[in-house]
């Protein structure tokens, strides 16, 4: 299917081959407003790797082509063109591409269901029983069981969401089946303790329990901290930071007039996870006996410590 001509009167008209006296002087104010834009710092098109590195995280995560130009307002096609290697891209659209927060919830579709099936198998470390599970979410006893053992990588957003309720409900209370406590231990299956909000729907994200036992571990060490990747993500830019580059941020935030959760609401990221993360960072520290380093040295980022199965039960005793 062709695409539609544009309309008379527009710089689009123009390019086509017309030179009527509209779409000639629609061309030439465009032209000019082009030119102004870029001679005041604020070019029509810029380069397109931060949008596209972004757009690629966000299909890395499991979203398609279709979810991504639905959450930033563009076509599919602008998206696809973008990660296949375009050179340059309109800044708006760059704009519109950056917003898209990596933890976007998507109202309509498919998601990766590893989010599901982590929510799940945690409920199961916590004695939950099937049936349970699949009444509180509102699925049946078989989806709750296929996406335990993820057989399903992908879910429908529906589904999602009744699990994530589910997850709200149940894990802060022990459930009355050995079983499936037994099996969550057996397969290696975190508690919803081990979890933060911002780890468990991510691909590459890690429960917090480490298999070290000596908090300090030679290549747990100091960690470097690139001070210009600490001031951009400050000033409000897209940039990938460590734990130690983050918590480096969050911890010279008020001397830049900033709060600890400002800073990482400008990335988009909700005062939770922000909170869950400050908390996961002094629980490490404090274990050690130490304290929060300060702002300008050089980080060192904990591993988490190694936990009995009576501390983790304890925990989980406390939550309930």
């Amino acid at each position: 299917m062709s695409r539609p001509i544009p309309g008379h009167g527009t710089a689009n008209r123009y390019s086509y081959g017309c030179r009527c006296k509209p779409c000639t002087k629609a061309a030439t104010r465009a032209d000019a407003e082009r030119k102004l834009a870029r001679l005041a710092g604020n070019p029509r098109q810029i380069p397109a790797g931060p949008a596209a590195l972004h757009a690629q995280a966000l299909l890395d995560r499991g979203l398609t082509l279709a979810q991504v130009g639905r959450e930033s307002g563009l076509q599919p096609s602008t998206i696809r063109r973008l990660v296949q290697g375009q050179k340059t891209i309109l800044t708006a659209n760059a704009n519109k591409i950056l917003a898209v927060p990596l933890n976007v919830r998507v109202s309509t579709g498919d998601v990766p269901a590893i989010g599901a099936t982590r929510r799940i198998r945690a409920l199961y470390a916590l004695g939950h029983l099937n049936w349970v599970i699949a009444q509180e979410a509102g699925i049946s006893r078989d989806a709750v069981w296929y996406l335990a053992s993820g057989a399903w990588p992908t879910v429908k957003v529906g589904v999602d969401d009744g699990i994530r309720a589910a997850y709200d409900r149940l894990s802060m209370k022990t459930g009355t089946s050995w079983k499936t406590r037994r099996l969550a231990e057996r397969e290696g299956w975190s508690p919803p303790l081990a979890w933060d909000e911002d780890a468990i729907d991510d691909p590459a994200g890690r429960p917090d329990v480490a298999v070290e036992a000596d908090p300090f571990a030679a290549e747990e060490g100091a960690q470097h901290v690139d001070r210009v990747a600490v001031e951009s993500y400050l000033k409000g830019r897209p940039v990938a930071l460590s734990d130690a580059e983050r918590l480096a941020a969050l911890l010279a935030a008020p001397s830049k007039g900033l709060s600890l959760l400002g800073v990482d609401r400008m990335h988009g990221l909700q005062e939770k996870t922000s909170e869950n993360f400050l908390r996961r960072m002094t629980k490490r520290y404090e274990r050690a006996g130490l304290g929060l380093p300060a702002a300008d040295t050089e980080i060192v980022v904990l591993p988490p410590l190694k936990r009995s199965v009576a501390r983790t039960q304890n925990e989980m005793g406390e939550a309930a």
